[in-house]
């Protein structure tokens, strides 16, 4: 993700929380790919060396972050808002 930020080819990133038991969406949020900033990411530590994929260098975005500068857009309830 660094490099895609750094490339400017992060993607947008599309979060979709729904009901399964009754097949309904709850809320869906937007984060446009320009919002993604170094200062989001959080690097996770490394996973063992037994791991399968040992060698990938993980990260999570702090939506936290970018909610707090209003760059997250949210459908909720069948309603636009900002969350």
């Amino acid at each position: 993700m660094h490099e895609a930020i750094v490339r400017n080819q992060a993607p947008n990133l599309l979060a979709l929380h729904y009901d399964p038991a009754h097949w309904t969406v709850r809320n869906l949020i937007l984060v446009p790919r320009f919002v993604f900033s170094l200062s989001s990411l959080q690097k996770q530590n490394p996973l063992r060396p037994t791991a399968r994929r040992h060698d990938y260098v993980l990260c999570n975005q702090q939506l936290q972050i970018l909610r707090d500068l209003g760059f997250l857009e949210s459908l909720g309830g069948g309603r636009y808002r900002i969350p």
